[in-house]
């Protein structure tokens, strides 16, 4: 094999590794949605009973966030959707508002969006140059945590299809977009909202998926701060 050959090689290996990365990463960012989005329902129950998880991540709050997933779902009661249920009702829900943690980031005003109006604007402007498309009570809720994790799934998706075609610029601006959105959005507030998740839930799947989304955050700044500043993007 003459060194052209090994390294194009090289080459196509380096980029199926970061289409790979970013499939993975999409998924990643759909569990964490799908778990805070709504109450667990029975075909989701069985989803996450079927699912294998990582034993080692190399980041301490995600090991033990899969940790606390796994063993809840190992030993899970027999009423464990209500009680399941009943846990998602306190954490986001409660009986009063006041005590119910919320998934929306304008709740966690901070000096570049502090109120529910501009928070909503600055998101939908993210989505709207993206065609993200959302239903009018999605537009209304924009800055709401599940929806901002789907758009970056769905920027991790598009990012890995560009890289796969071999579409290196389309690709870099994707991940410049998800690293602008997770430093201008989801740093300011998502490590709040995780404490606060982990301050109220009893179950240990909620707890778990409270240090998953906090570890997660920063294995996401570390991977960002990487590949930006790699000569291969």
């Amino acid at each position: 094999m003459d060194s052209q050959s090994s390294t194009n090689d090289t080459g196509h290996a380096l980029m199926q590794r970061l289409v790979t990365v970013n499939e993975w990463r999409a998924r990643i960012y759909e569990f964490i949605a799908r778990l805070l989005d709504r109450e667990i329902d029975e075909d989701f129950m069985n989803v996450l009973s079927g699912m294998s998880m990582p034993q080692s991540s190399g980041n301490d709050k995600v090991d033990r966030g899969y940790t606390l997933i796994m063993h809840y779902l190992d030993d899970a009661p027999e009423d464990a959707i209500d009680e399941l249920s009943a846990d998602y009702e306190r954490i986001f829900l409660g009986e009063s508002q006041s005590h119910a943690v919320s998934l929306f980031e304008h709740t966690y005003a901070n000096e570049k969006h502090p109120t529910l109006a501009q928070a909503c604007e600055t998101m939908l402007d993210f989505y709207e140059r993206f065609d993200f498309v959302l239903h009018d009570e999605e537009r209304a809720n924009a800055d709401r945590l599940p929806i901002e994790l789907q758009f970056i799934q769905m920027l991790a998706q598009r990012g890995a299809h560009a890289i796969s075609t071999g579409d290196m610029h389309t690709a870099a601006g994707f991940l410049a977009e998800q690293n602008t959105c997770i430093e201008d959005h989801l740093a300011l507030w998502v490590p709040r909202v995780s404490a606060d998740i982990e301050m109220q839930a009893e179950t240990d799947l909620y707890k778990g998926v409270a240090s998953l989304l906090d570890g997660y955050l920063a294995v996401e700044k570390t991977f960002f701060s990487t590949i930006l500043g790699s000569q291969d993007i």
